[in-house]
């Protein structure tokens, strides 16, 4: 525990780049930015908490959807919304961030 405090104390007050919910509807400008297995992270307003869930990018006709653990399905479900709406329904959601893995070769 002493050292995870040591650590957020360190990252506590940074700044961090993120899309904001608004943009994720704009699927011109999210498919030039996210890929298909991107890890998303949600950001949020609450105090103290920067990131309020994680998920992997999925791309459908529809738009951009989120594979996740489920919390309300108790599951890994891909959201049959897709993601713009999923963070229209969570006030405290702000937007995302997007991590991608570098492929090794």
């Amino acid at each position: 525990v002493p050292v995870i405090k040591k650590q957020e104390s360190a990252l506590s007050g940074r700044r961090y780049r993120y899309i904001p919910k608004d943009c994720v509807g704009n699927n011109g400008l999210m498919r030039k930015a996210v890929e298909d297995g991107d890890i998303i992270a949600i950001t949020c307003r609450k105090k103290g908490l920067d990131i309020a869930h994680l998920g992997y990018a999925v791309w459908r006709n529809d738009g951009l959807h989120l594979l996740n653990a489920s919390m309300i399905h108790h599951k890994v479900v891909e959201e049959p919304m897709t993601l713009y709406r999923y963070l229209q329904k969570h006030p405290s959601h702000t937007g995302i961030r997007i991590v991608r893995i570098n492929k090794c070769n």
